[in-house]
């Protein structure tokens, strides 16, 4: 029998394990009891924990005490509009689009937060103070986090200074964590604006499994940039997806991956790199915008940390060696014809108008970027990068579905946004040699066979996954029949286990 059952189109299912993956099996039936005798599996990983209040999810308000501090409340207006003197307290106000708690200047009040932690492992411990509300909250400089992981550890307080209005994740702190119960205070009394109309919004906290490293292997042949992604060129290059709802920086615009999704390829020699986009788009959007601003076109930004590799400490541009690198295309108005156009702050000299070695070319569905950065250029002086070295990295895909310049949808590979102005939103990425042309039981394309290509062959051969650029199918076909099923899993089974 089902574990549950419902008439509405949505089901809110809880009580899952943060990495473990769930397999759903859902069955439709009408009204007078007949059931659907086709199925759908759905599989859903869970990777991050929020607590509430946010206008991302709905609201988790049991798992945020706005008083644990009788002396210092978090003050609550009961509209937004209403002077400070009739705000109620200890009210969770439900503004559209979200819920959100606020603090007052004329009354700083402290706000705690009850994180489970299912999974022991790294993760990054984020706030994001953004409700929507544009110019009612005002910068509140010098909130204090204080943070006990379930072990009982108390970590040193952290301060940091919220903006007004940006929607952005910030680090409180990267730590390692045991299964139990996580706790952040966020403590508005330290706030050293003492303006007494202003009001402060209590952040929304994440705790998020730390992004696994990328490696960038070295060409394994030089691609020809002609916008063509082949699998001659790329094959053997391990894409990084973007479009994932946990890259997801501006929520509520995207409708999933038939929206957009993407691959991205990254290779590199002594004097370039490589990159390919292969996007799927439901609406492939160029409109005319300024070069500072092709962020509000469809493209990808590369961001790069030549000199100094990502630092959780490091908050700030090291010039010349960071750079922001936005990537598009020019949409010609009479011939609809794409000509790519590429822009970055700190190498404006270089990075600047319409390349010859960047192709951006509509396909069916989307549209594929294909190009190449000359290390030398960015700045004139760096040296050439070697072998395992280890460079900040991230990277942003833009979608826009509208014919005027917006930025609807932003998804950042690190999960975390702001990384133009904050290397410390960045991962890292080592340069390593040639990746190897196949690795027979590595259908992750991770360049070693594990019990992870076992789970996700079992999954392909069951058609609960199916093959897309992130999976090989010549790895994965160990038994050389063209397709992966049974007799693959149990072979590559054996293989991990020396047999």
């Amino acid at each position: 029998s089902p574990f549950a059952t419902t008439s509405e189109t949505t089901y809110d299912l809880r009580g899952l394990t943060i990495n473990q993956p769930v397999f759903l099996q859902v069955k439709a039936a009408d009204g007078a009891g007949n059931t659907d005798t086709t199925t759908k599996i759905v599989e859903y990983t869970p990777t991050r924990i929020i607590v509430d209040p946010d206008v991302n999810v709905p609201a988790n308000s049991a798992n945020v005490n706005v008083q644990p501090d009788a002396n210092f409340p978090a003050l609550v207006p009961s509209d937004l509009g209403s002077g400070k003197a009739t705000a109620e307290d200890l009210f969770l106000t439900t503004f559209a689009p979200g819920s959100t708690f606020l603090n007052t200047n004329d009354k700083l009040g402290k706000v705690l937060y009850t994180i489970p932690i299912n999974a022991a492992g790294t993760y990054n411990l984020a706030e994001n103070h953004y409700n929507g509300y544009g110019t009612v909250i005002v910068a509140a400089p010098n909130v204090r986090f204080s943070v006990t992981k379930p072990d009982g550890t108390v970590l040193p307080d952290v301060f940091l200074n919220q903006g007004g209005n940006g929607n952005a994740w910030n680090l409180i702190s990267k730590v390692d964590l045991t299964v139990g119960t996580l706790t952040v205070l966020v403590d508005f009394t330290t706030v050293t604006d003492n303006t007494p109309t202003n009001y402060f919004v209590a952040p929304v906290i994440r705790a998020i499994a730390v992004p696994k490293p990328v490696v960038i292997y070295q060409a394994p042949v030089v691609p020809t940039i002609d916008g063509n992604i082949t699998d001659a060129e790329w094959g053997r290059i391990p894409p990084l997806v973007m479009g994932r709802a946990i890259q997801d920086l501006i929520p509520g615009n995207w409708t999933g991956p038939a929206d957009y999704h993407s691959y991205v390829y990254l290779s590199w020699d002594s004097t370039r790199l490589f990159f390919a986009l292969k996007a799927t788009d439901d609406v492939v959007s160029f409109p005319d915008t300024p070069e500072t601003q092709l962020f509000f076109r469809d493209g990808f930004e590369l961001y790069l940390g030549l000199l100094d590799p990502q630092d959780p400490t490091r908050t700030a541009y090291d010039l010349p060696g960071d750079y922001q690198i936005v990537i598009s295309a020019d949409k010609d108005p009479g011939t609809g014809a794409l000509t790519a156009r590429w822009y970055s702050q700190q190498s404006s000299w270089y990075c600047s108008g319409n390349p010859t070695h960047i192709v951006v070319k509509a396909v069916p569905g989307g549209y594929n970027i294909e190009g190449y950065l000359e290390w030398l250029n960015l700045d004139g002086q760096y040296n050439a990068p070697v072998l395992n070295q280890v460079i900040g990295l991230n990277i942003h895909a833009n979608d826009n579905d509208t014919t005027t310049p917006n930025q609807q949808s932003a998804f950042s590979l690190s999960q975390k946004g702001s990384s133009y102005n904050n290397p410390s939103n960045w991962i890292t990425a080592t340069l390593l040699g040639t990746a190897p042309a196949a690795v027979p039981g590595d259908i992750d394309r991770s360049g070693f066979v594990s019990i992870a290509d076992v789970q996700l062959a079992q999954k392909v051969a069951a058609g609960l996954v199916a093959l897309d650029a992130t999976m090989s199918l010549t790895n994965g076909d160990v038994v050389a029949d063209g397709k992966i099923d049974e007799k693959d899993v149990a072979k590559i089974n054996r293989m991990i286990n020396g047999l």
